[in-house]
């Protein structure tokens, strides 16, 4: 009799190795899903276009913000983003409308303990970008929100990177590098994997462009494929192809300088569409406007983006100043379109030593040796202490093309005029007496604490932020006060190609749309190449962070996502995977209210399980019982020690709800607890419960889009009848384990979980 060998599983292909990659790599190879990522370039680009950046991450109400004084909401942000968004199409932006508002309570819930959790850390200091356009209903931040790792992109990239390759060396994750994916193949109208070339192996450094010789050609078949090679920013031909006219017009710029490497092609859009994808939003584009040509260039065109405060005088390629509230550091797309608007592709910052010192910061995490080497001394040297500005930037006064040093307006007019006749004989020369009206005028308001001028009233205002204060913001003075704040220096601001806001449409789970609005199976698409989900979850403008978060956000939904769609409901109770499922129940079930005279006792540990804590809910009367508590703390908001017998306290847990976290519960009749959400994707609904007499459990049903079983459904249709609800049952990756939501009385078997009362009161949940 012949026996034979089962076929190893299929893996989920992803294409790229850039954030988004690792994040859906990271949640995979989490449950042992094997994974295979495909990268044209070489290992030493592991990381993509992550790594160069300053690693700022959009977050709301975060520990920072609060310890800064800094009062945020998740209403506000929302605000602040659908103002900036302002989603204006209404096919195209169903679904980014709804990825923002999904990204927002990320950004105001889990972001900061999803991060903190894999052991990411921030400055501080939190920054304040995009600060608006001087409407309280227009673009632009409320209050500062960047928040800044402490190690830069390298360390966002690091605390993925990490734990794939230890995946990788167990044999779940395979990573191919030089492979060029040229088409996703579809069977049956499903993606079942991808074909491409092999590139030679060229040993170029990270972002270096590199050779594409072909050495061979590759078939590759898999469970899923997912979308994560980036946007079209390092191929500044196709951003001239798309570039609106219609509104950055009146033409197409002729010059950028290129913000990210070379391979940042684009072809992950196209590949996509080419197999069915609906490819959406392509117009809307992040490119900035205070680009510098890098002395010391990494790939070809590379620029580097001055981050700016407020203080410098800003001046088109004409000599007139740029209108309120076209300011340093505010609206980058408003600025962007009136400098189109000139027929220029150019720029000038008319500054001084003093400014220049203080608040220009330079974008890249090789620009921020300090921050991205996490020296605590060289930060507080070169940003507090130093009168020059950090060592980058004293390098680019020195070297950079860009920089024009001088003693007096008359002789820095002259220089600005030989650098443009020197780019392009043709650029128009500036009048020094226009110039010199502008900079007297300014002047004139920067040495008056009352000031009518808009600029000098965005510093003052600025200024009461008091790490802007220490450490950002120049105090105002007069440009022309040489003596104290010189020499005078002009830096001509390029245009500066960076990020694609659209992309391909996706739904929350990340998978791929088709035009006439229907999934396309086994195709999902994170990251740029998604808009940063639904194919432009920015709408028209950033508010800065949201790149990096919004890569984190939506690879995380699709690793999730991908391994509900692969992973077997049997073989996640029966096979390899049935602990680490188990471990994602115990968290969603310890985060129920149950009724007060229970208490719930696991039999058995799972991974991820803390030891035990006897001494973690004192107890005037009893001697407690075993207490294992899961520590899948990103997802978790507390621990509930019952019964409620006496000063019996919620343990916080890394992103623990304020609400949670600030109850303080004596005895159950004086005990409220208000809103203790589910993390976004599982989320069913929100379990209000007040123990004062009716002891009821009164779901708030999310949108079904959202997640919302047909149980959780059913039972708000009910209305307030606790015994309807008592049977409502909690899905995790679709069903193969199923959460008992525990009522007053009754025993239930669902799925694996036996969940029944016992005569001590308790109830015990056996895996």
């Amino acid at each position: 009799m012949s026996t034979s060998t089962p076929a190893p599983p299929l893996p989920v292909i992803i294409i790229g190795t850039g954030l988004a990659a690792l994040v859906a790599a990271f949640e995979l190879s989490a449950l042992s899903i094997p994974t295979l990522l495909l990268d044209q370039e070489s290992r030493a680009s592991l990381g993509g276009q992550a790594f160069w950046s300053l690693g700022g991450l959009f977050c709301v109400n975060s520990t920072e913000q609060r310890r800064m004084g800094i009062v945020d909401s998740r209403a506000l942000a929302l605000r602040d983003w659908l103002s900036s968004a302002r989603f204006d199409r209404p096919v195209e932006d169903k679904w980014p409308r709804r990825w923002a508002e999904a990204f927002v309570d990320f950004a105001a819930d889990e972001m900061e303990a999803y991060v903190k959790a894999r052991g990411l850390g921030f400055l501080v200091n939190v920054g304040w970008a995009e600060r608006g356009d001087g409407r309280a209903d227009g673009h632009g931040n409320s209050v500062p929100r960047f928040h800044v790792a402490w190690g830069t992109g390298p360390e966002v990239v690091r605390v993925f990177r990490e734990p794939v390759e230890e995946a990788e060396k167990r044999g779940v994750v395979e990573m191919r590098f030089r492979h060029v994916v040229d088409e996703v193949l579809v069977e049956g109208g499903r993606a079942v994997g991808v074909r491409g070339r092999v590139l030679e192996e060229d040993g170029v450094a990270r972002g270096v462009k590199s050779s594409r010789v072909e050495v061979g050609r590759f078939e590759l078949r898999g469970a899923a494929v997912l979308v994560a090679s980036g946007g079209i920013g390092g191929d500044v031909e196709k951003v001239k192809k798309v570039w609106p006219v219609d509104r950055l017009g009146p033409a197409v710029p002729k010059n950028f300088v290129v913000g990210v490497p070379a391979h940042v092609d684009g072809r992950g859009i196209d590949i996509a569409e080419a197999a069915g994808a609906n490819v959406i939003n392509r117009d809307r584009m992040w490119h900035y406007t205070e680009g510098l040509r890098n002395w010391d260039p990494i790939w070809p065109g590379h620029g580097i983006r001055v981050l700016p405060a407020p203080s410098s005088l800003w001046l088109d390629a004409t000599g007139k100043r740029l209108p309120p509230f076209l300011f340093p550091g505010c609206d980058t797309l408003a600025t962007l379109k009136h400098i189109c608007s000139t027929g220029h592709d150019y720029t000038w910052f008319v500054t001084d030593q003093s400014i220049v010192a203080r608040e220009f910061a330079l974008s890249g995490s090789e620009q921020n040796p300090d921050v991205t080497g996490k020296s605590v001394w060289q930060v507080l040297w070169q940003r507090v202490l130093a009168s020059k500005g950090t060592v980058p930037v004293q390098n680019f006064v020195k070297h950079g093309h860009d920089f024009v040093v001088r003693g007096t307006l008359e002789e820095l007019v002259a220089a600005m005029n030989e650098h443009a006749a020197e780019m392009d004989p043709a650029a128009p020369q500036l009048d020094y007496a226009q110039v010199k009206e502008v900079v007297d005028a300014r002047d004139d308001q920067f040495n008056n604490s009352y000031s009518k001028d808009a600029q000098a009233m965005l510093v003052h205002s600025a200024r009461t932020y008091w790490p802007d204060r220490r450490s950002r913001i120049a105090p105002p003075h007069r440009l022309q006060d040489t003596k104290k704040h010189g020499p005078l220096m002009a830096v001509r601001m390029n245009l500066l190609t960076r990020k694609t806001l659209g992309g391909i449409e996706t739904n929350l789970k990340s998978q791929v749309m088709r035009a006439d609005g229907t999934v396309f199976p086994g195709l999902y698409a994170a990251g740029e190449a998604a808009g940063f989900g639904g194919g432009g979850v920015h709408g028209y403008s950033s508010l800065e962070g949201t790149f990096l978060g919004g890569c984190i956000f939506s690879g995380r939904a699709a690793g999730r996502a991908m391994a509900e769609e692969v992973l077997d409901p049997k073989a996640l109770q029966t096979g390899s995977h049935a602990l680490r499922a188990a471990e994602l129940a115990l968290a969603a079930a310890l985060r129920l209210l149950v009724h007060p005279s229970y208490q719930i006792v696991f039999s058995r540990i799972v991974p991820g399980m803390s030891p035990p804590h006897p001494q973690s809910c004192r107890r005037s009367q009893g001697t407690g019982d075993t207490k294992r508590y899961p520590v899948r703390d990103e997802n978790l908001h507390c621990f509930w020690q019952l019964p409620w017998d006496a000063c019996c306290r919620p343990r916080r847990t890394t992103g623990s709800s304020p609400a949670a976290a600030t109850a303080l519960p004596q005895m159950p009749r004086h005990w409220r607890q208000e809103k203790v959400p589910w993390e976004q994707e599982n989320l069913h609904c929100f379990w209000q419960s007040d123990w004062e007499g009716r002891r009821e459990l009164t779901p708030r049903v999310t949108r079904a889009e959202d997640g919302a079983s047909p149980e959780v459904a059913g039972a708000a249709a009910a209305g307030p009848n606790r015994a309807a609800m008592a049977k409502v049952v909690k899905r995790i990756f679709a069903g193969e384990v199923v959460v008992v939501l525990v009522g007053v009385e009754g025993d239930w078997e669902c799925g694996g979980l036996k969940v029944q009362k016992s005569l001590t009161g308790r109830v015990e949940g056996d895996i």
